[in-house]
């Protein structure tokens, strides 16, 4: 960290220690509290220009910020806990607000994690038809083909392609293979299109943990088709990337986004 960002650092943890006093005396004493908003104010003399790259030292600094509490609750006894989103721009600040406001249900709630179906993200290939998938734990496998075959009808997406295993060595939910799913990409871009490519898992897919799995409570493909629509919209790109600047795109990543009806009503 160079010098600047170090004071700029130290002054900001003045105004957290402030701010957040009331609210971490609160957590221990198990009482229902409001989350606050937490204010930064840049300052800039005025013989100064803001310098050009203030958004990105800022985000640096409140990312080291966000590890320091995060560290010293664990350490202390209270769980992994931190303030969990820094808002970059006075607008957002509004909108997201207004979001909140409606009391709408988070689509997080819907979304199931990468391992859902009891699979990791390695795969293993012996020759060009054989190979390995890790499962969950990363403490076994189970025998994948690169082709369909009688004995492995399943195809499973994972990252950047997809093979194909027995439903048997499906551990996990084996019961929601033969239903319409929507998968994302755990790995988005911060910096073009947000989220990957949304993908309708039809009957008989499942997917690594390379995705995350919303499941339409109607099990029909019009359903997963709206789901779809709704996560390629400016809007909902726009409330992830509030949530999260990281590449990692977890459900907790989606928890701005109000969950629709996606026609299940």
């Amino acid at each position: 960290m160079i010098a600047s960002e170090s004071i700029f650092c130290r002054l900001i943890f003045i105004v957290l220690i402030v701010q957040t006093l009331g609210w971490f005396l609160a957590t221990l004493a198990e009482e229902p509290q409001e989350v606050q908003p937490l204010k930064v104010v840049y300052f800039i003399p005025n013989d100064r220009s803001p310098a050009a790259d203030r958004q990105e030292r800022l985000g640096r600094v409140m990312k080291n910020i966000q590890e320091f509490y995060r560290k010293g609750m664990e350490a202390n006894g209270h769980g992994s806990k931190t303030f969990e989103t820094f808002i970059r721009f006075n607008p957002a600040v509004s909108i997201l607000k207004k979001i909140k406001d409606t009391r709408e249900p988070s689509l997080s709630q819907v979304l199931n994690a990468g391992r859902y179906f009891g699979f990791h993200t390695k795969v293993d290939w012996i020759d060009d038809v054989a190979g390995t998938l890790q499962t969950a734990d990363g403490q076994s496998s189970f025998a994948v083909s690169s082709e369909k075959s009688k004995d492995k009808s399943i195809k499973v997406y994972i990252a950047h392609g997809t093979c194909w295993i027995s439903k048997n060595d499906i551990v996990r939910n084996r019961q929601d293979v033969d239903k319409y799913k929507v998968i994302i990409p755990r790995t988005g871009s911060p910096t073009g299109s947000i989220i990957g490519k949304p993908i309708i898992s039809e009957p008989a897919l499942c997917s690594s943990n390379s995705y995350v799995v919303i499941i339409p409570q109607n099990n029909t493909l019009e359903s997963a088709q709206i789901i779809i629509s709704y996560l390629q919209t400016k809007f909902v790109r726009f409330l992830v990337s509030l949530r999260t600047t990281t590449q990692d795109k977890a459900p907790k990543a989606y928890s701005f986004v109000p969950l629709q009806d996606f026609g299940e009503s």
